[in-house]
């Protein structure tokens, strides 16, 4: 991560500001919780246990829940494609899931819109997945596509939107993700989410940070506290105000994370977290600083988006990744079959084969295919092909 001596003055400014939050945080804990903590007595918990790599990789795709609005008809469809899944030997899916699903569980009104919040196709996918031993992910987006027809965040508080350099909101519904609230909601979220479904193993955060090409966040939150702590007003001073700005993004995102890392040690130690992205790490300045995140221990594997149409292109970008991971954690290459700069074009099932014996071979921990719904018989049978003619214990360490 680059930082410039405006970044470092916020940086130092916001480590007294988060201090003083987590001081606060312990100030609401009983006496002798504080004091077995100041002078080191009381019980020690052990040490987390990564937990273990199913069939020793990850063989996921990105997955969605059944539409259908009728209970057996949506189970139908989750046995069928998990089936699918099965016969080309994934035995990973992360699973796309919205703030407006997870509040439509328990308010019936929210259920008209989201009808399958009702039968909880969720929770049934995933007991459907663990009779097969296929392990379960919840793709979450924290921060971005929060549109109104998917999300509940706009809706209820349209003031937390996030706003660009130029005063835009951005109409793909995107969060600031400076307020405390904004982020004590979605952490709330995910906690739901873990109390729920003991069966859920891991929460992979959807491209965490703000949208590529626009500057966030201007709101008069964030103007108000950059005038407040740094006497500097963002919308007057737009080029100056950028390294702070951007470095605000990075540490507040990271803020995040480390409290979503504590509450998932606290609540299940057991369960994984990463993230995806882009393949090199120039993301920082949006909030996605995955590379600081593999340092510190706060996600388990990165799966960088590694979406094109040449083995080498591929292989360069995987290898870029792996180099800014250096070994902090693991990473699990999202393999593209189509996206939204091809659509309806797909990638040649020869060339997925290709791209899944790579990741092996540069000694990745698994992979995942975007998106699972572009999948046939064609690609599954190629996907069984590769993962059988090259075990997962041949992988490197």
């Amino acid at each position: 991560m680059r930082v410039s001596l405006a970044a470092v003055t916020v940086l130092v400014a916001m480590t007294s500001w988060s201090t003083g939050v987590m001081a606060a945080d312990a100030a609401k804990q009983p006496a002798a919780v504080n004091a077995s903590k100041a002078t080191g007595t009381g019980p020690k918990k052990p040490a987390r246990v990564k937990p273990a790599y199913p069939d020793g990789e990850i063989r996921a795709t990105f997955g969605e829940l059944p539409k259908s609005k009728d209970r057996e008809e949506g189970l139908r469809q989750i046995e069928a494609t998990l089936d699918n899944y099965q016969s080309g030997g994934l035995n990973t899916v992360i699973l796309w899931v919205t703030s407006r699903y997870l509040a439509a569980l328990d308010n019936p009104e929210l259920q008209k819109a989201e009808p399958t919040a009702a039968w909880d196709a969720f929770g049934e996918y995933l007991r459907a997945a663990k009779q097969r031993k296929i392990q379960v992910h919840a793709w979450y987006s924290p921060w971005i596509r929060k549109e109104l027809f998917r999300a509940v965040e706009l809706e209820l508080h349209p003031e937390w939107a996030a706003l660009t350099a130029k005063g835009v909101v951005s109409p793909k519904g995107v969060l600031c993700f400076v307020r405390p609230e904004v982020r004590q909601f979605e952490l709330d979220l995910m906690a739901k989410m873990m109390d729920r479904y003991p069966d859920l193993v891991g929460i992979q955060m959807e491209e965490p940070g703000y949208r590529w090409k626009d500057d966030y966040c201007y709101c008069d939150t964030c103007r108000a506290f950059c005038q407040e702590n740094f006497g500097l007003d963002i919308r007057k001073n737009l080029e100056d105000s950028k390294p702070t700005v951007q470095s605000l993004a990075a540490f507040m995102c990271t803020d995040f994370v480390i409290r979503l890392r504590k509450m998932m040690l606290d609540k299940r130690p057991d369960m994984w977290l990463s993230a995806n992205g882009s393949a090199s790490d120039f993301e920082w300045y949006i909030g996605r600083d995955w590379h600081t995140w593999a340092r510190r221990g706060l996600i388990d594997f990165y799966m960088p988006q590694i979406y094109c149409n040449k083995l080498s292109r591929f292989e360069n970008a995987a290898e870029i990744t792996k180099k800014c991971l250096d070994g902090h954690c693991d990473m699990v290459p999202a393999i593209g079959v189509t996206w939204q700069a091809i659509v309806p074009k797909k990638q040649p099932p020869k060339l997925i084969k290709e791209e899944i014996l790579a990741t092996r071979k540069m000694g990745a921990k698994g992979f995942s295919l975007f998106p699972a719904k572009a999948l046939d018989d064609t690609y599954y049978r190629v996907i069984s092909e590769a993962v059988h003619q090259q075990p997962a214990s041949a992988t490197k360490p």
